[in-house]
């Protein structure tokens, strides 16, 4: 079926997807069906991140045709490095004008910016607002019995302000301390999910700490992203929270937090109805190995086992010691080449990462042998020691016949059906045509490759790897390239299938290749392929 056979239904459904700048610039002019059905469907603004010249583009269609200010539901908008893009767009428009607003992100917003916006924060169902000063002062004005989730990047209370209670049940907080929070569940007592990127070390000393006297009863789950505090600053949090039922913490670098004994106390004491407890912690070997490996033991009691069925494993590096919850709940795992691991013999470890879709993976631990799997991988960097200890010495020959003879038992350690994105620029040197190539049979869903140059450029040696790549692969990433002409050149004299030659259609940062092939410059000298699934387009 022809693309403008398609029913007006199954259009609106993929607008839904994208951004009404995107929407106007590629379908606007393209034919009066098209010009009348984007006038009449509800439409998301991100300007975030937009240069300058479009920006001033699609404000001016906005004042010239005033109708698509009543199609817009969602808007974004942005202070952080856009010369003020913010302001620029409250010149132009009040919020008041977007009658169908319904959300509204603001990153970077001052106080001026806040003044002129206060009349329709009451109306909107959904704001999120990220920035580093007034996010109090903005959070409390918004309708208490509206607002139900929200987003504060750091909290800054001030303590002579009176506050009025709301009912938020969700919140997210990318940097605090505990006497933020202590200001906080004041103002929110209604919390049931509270989760923070960032927890702080606090200021308290041991003296003032018994001092605060807040209470979270309605707190069921708890998730610290990351943390430096020590064990007291958690204790003095979590007494707090009787009826939490879900912790997820991630502590690094405090070594009194891998006390076994103080956490038992702590959950028999204050948390009676904690079921899940799922926790990472990682600190320095330094001196007392043989102290943290009996440390790490003491997590393995029947406290922990048979009352809890909290099973943990332990794995050792060269600077540093890490101690997990199975399965392991996060996303993201380092796999590094000197790491070695305990674990519970008793235990299926086939299914520990599951949760894993993101993995750095040193090629020193591929082997016929491993006792590592991950099912789920999206993400995945290939990398090896030249980067940390050899990046000035010698490649020699052997080994690299080390590590391509390595790369034939990734399949054993690693799911590679489900393989999204692929970053090969550590270790170009052990990548051949043909081992790419095997790669690429086994990979069904890769769509986005990073590799260095000579990588590359040997891959045209190979039809069928050229056939590959130029059938599976949308965005690809060389690294480290820093002459475009020599690249266009390359790809404009070649006729095998790897790159269709075409027209150059851009600017100097943006070129496009018979309207599918997207090269764009990045500052760092990086260069970009992208295949393009609609018309070209120059942003």
């Amino acid at each position: 079926m022809k693309f403008d056979l398609l029913p007006n239904e199954i259009f609106i459904e993929c607008f839904e997807y994208l951004s009404a700048f995107d929407i106007f610039y590629s379908f606007d002019r393209l034919n009066y069906r098209f010009h009348t059905l984007i006038r009449n469907i509800l439409l998301h603004l991100n300007l975030n991140y937009m240069n300058k010249l479009l920006f001033d583009k699609f404000c001016h269609k906005m004042l010239l045709n005033s109708e698509i200010k009543n199609q817009i539901i969602s808007l974004k908008l942005s202070n952080k490095n856009t010369s003020g893009q913010l302001n620029v767009f409250l010149s132009f428009f009040s919020f008041n004008e977007f009658c169908q607003l319904r959300s509204l992100t603001l990153i970077d917003l001052n106080h001026n910016n806040f003044e002129q916006m206060k009349s329709i924060l009451l109306l909107l169902s959904d704001f999120f607002n990220d920035l580093m000063t007034q996010t109090c002062e903005i959070l409390f004005h918004l309708s208490p019995s509206k607002i139900q989730l929200t987003s504060i990047l750091n909290l800054n209370f001030n303590s002579s302000t009176s506050h009025k209670t709301m009912t938020i049940t969700s919140l997210t907080i990318h940097h605090c301390i505990l006497e933020d929070l202590c200001q906080l569940f004041k103002y929110v007592p209604m919390v049931k999910y509270l989760y923070i990127k960032v927890f702080k070390k606090s200021s308290f000393i041991n003296n003032e700490l018994d001092i605060i006297d807040f209470y979270v009863i309605y707190l069921k789950k708890l998730v610290i992203n990351y943390s430096e505090a020590n064990f007291d600053i958690f204790k003095l949090l979590l007494k707090r929270t009787p009826n939490l039922k879900i912790l997820t913490i991630t502590v690094k670098y405090a070594l009194d937090i891998i006390d076994a004994e103080h956490w038992q106390n702590l959950i028999e004491s204050s948390l009676h109805h904690l079921n899940i407890f799922n926790f990472r912690f990682i600190v320095w070997i330094d001196y007392a190995y043989n102290d943290i490996l009996k440390k790490f033991q003491q997590f393995q009691t029947d406290f922990w086992h048979r009352q809890h069925q909290w099973y943990t494993n332990y794995e050792l590096c060269s600077m540093t010691a890490f101690i997990y919850t199975i399965p392991y709940v996060w996303n993201f795992y380092n796999l590094k080449s000197d790491m070695k691991r305990f674990s519970i013999s008793t235990m299926n470890n086939s299914k520990t990462f599951d949760y894993v879709t993101e993995l750095y993976l040193f090629i020193k631990m591929i082997n016929n042998k491993s006792d590592y799997y991950f099912q789920n991988v999206k993400l995945l960097t290939l990398m090896n020691e030249r980067d940390l200890f050899e990046r000035f010495l010698d490649y020699n020959l052997q080994s690299k016949k080390k590590e391509a003879k390595r790369l034939q038992f990734l399949n054993i350690i690693i799911n590679l059906t489900n393989i999204e994105h692929l970053d090969l620029k550590s270790i170009s040197n052990a990548i051949s045509p043909t081992i790419l190539l095997e790669i690429l049979r086994q990979t069904p869903k890769l769509s986005s490759l990073v590799i260095e140059k000579p990588a590359l450029i040997s891959c045209f040696t190979n039809n069928q790897l050229c056939w590959y790549l130029n059938k599976m692969i949308k965005i690809l990433d060389i690294t480290h390239y820093d002459d475009h002409n020599e690249f266009m050149n390359i790809f404009e004299g070649r006729d095998n299938k790897c790159i269709n030659s075409g027209h150059l259609i851009s600017n100097s940062f943006n070129f496009y290749i018979n309207s599918q092939l997207t090269i764009s410059t990045q500052p760092q000298s990086d260069y970009c392929l992208a295949r393009s699934d609609l018309s070209a387009k120059s942003f």
